[in-house]
């Protein structure tokens, strides 16, 4: 027999987040709509940084690549 063991739970920021809009809606709340969806876009910016910061990583790896293949052609040039 197998069984599938998977987590169908859901996270705090959704509980957070439905705690604040039920507050809101009900009038006891009284902060901005930005607040009542923080919950939802603190992780997307989480995700959103995370990415940048890999795309980020990755040109600067890519660019020291690039320069020590032009320092090598360059050697090669000066040598011949």
């Amino acid at each position: 027999m197998s069984e599938n063991n998977t987590s169908g739970g859901i996270g705090v920021f959704t509980v957070v987040f439905i705690v604040f809009l039920v507050l809101k809606l009900l009038g006891h709340f009284p902060y901005s709509w930005f607040w009542v969806f923080s919950p939802v876009l603190i992780p997307i910016g989480i995700i959103l940084f995370l990415l940048f910061m890999l795309m980020l990583g990755s040109c600067i790896d890519a660019g020291k690549h690039l320069v020590s293949s032009k320092n090598k052609s360059n050697k090669k040039e000066v040598t011949k």
